[in-house]
């Protein structure tokens, strides 16, 4: 994948998970758990954005993926650029998954908030 637009998703999830924080009224947290909450959520959110991305894939580089994913080293690299060569539209994947994460973020009940 291109560096550009690895930087870019990064930077973007970035501000999604501190947006979402402030938006949950989570902004004032310890910074020890401010930091372990923006881990979470940036992983978790990586891993809704890399699922859409196979899900988006054409199948001729789903299997490409497949493929270089079962060699015994894998290169990262590799997998990064047989996503690069599907040329998909990471607006679009990010215009999809980002509304749809904040809200199940924004709607779930946290366990400290319950207890108060």
């Amino acid at each position: 994948m291109e560096e550009n637009t690895t930087v870019a998703t990064a930077e973007v999830v970035d501000q999604v998970v501190e947006k979402l924080i402030e938006d949950k009224g989570l902004a004032n947290l310890k910074e020890e758990q401010k930091k372990e909450l923006e881990k979470v959520l940036k992983e978790q959110l990586v891993k809704r954005i890399n699922l859409e991305i196979v899900e988006e894939l054409p199948d001729d580089k789903f299997e490409g993926l497949k493929k270089a994913a079962k060699e015994k080293n894998v290169d990262y690299e590799k997998l990064q650029d047989v996503v690069a060569e599907a040329d998909l539209d990471m607006e679009k994947i990010l215009e999809k998954v980002v509304p749809e994460f904040r809200q199940k973020f924004l709607d779930m009940e946290l366990k400290e908030k319950a207890e108060a």
